[in-house]
C-alpha cells in the first residue's frame, strides 16, 4: 500500500478524482493534487517543492491517480513530465 498518493488532474470535480480523494480520506491517506496551472511556478519548481513535501513526511512508496486522458487531453503529457522530473530531482539528490 502507498504512503501517499499523488493526483494529477485537470478537473479535480471529475468522479474518478473525488473518489479517490475519499478513498485517501478514508484510508487516513495523505493526498497531494497537482494541476497544470502552476500558480507562477515553472515545472521545475513546483517538482522540487513535491520532492521536499514527500522528504518531510518521509514517503517512500507513491500512487499516482487522476484524469485520464479521453476525459482531459493533453493530461498524460503532463503526468509524464511530472513524474520525469520528480524522478529527476530524486536521482539528483541521492546521487550526491
Amino acid at each position: 500500500m502507498s504512503d501517499c498518493t499523488i493526483i494529477i488532474a485537470r478537473d479535480i470535480n471529475s468522479s474518478g478524482t473525488k473518489l479517490t480523494i475519499k478513498l485517501c480520506k478514508e484510508l487516513n491517506k495523505p493526498y497531494i493534487i497537482i494541476t497544470e496551472e502552476l500558480k507562477g511556478l515553472t515545472l521545475h519548481e513546483m517538482c522540487m517543492l513535491l520532492y521536499l513535501k514527500l522528504k518531510d513526511d518521509k514517503v517512500e512508496i507513491i500512487n499516482v491517480a487522476g484524469n485520464r486522458e479521453s476525459v482531459a487531453p493533453g493530461i498524460q503529457d503532463f503526468s509524464y513530465r511530472v513524474i520525469k522530473e520528480l524522478c529527476e530531482i530524486m536521482y539528483i539528490v541521492n546521487t550526491k
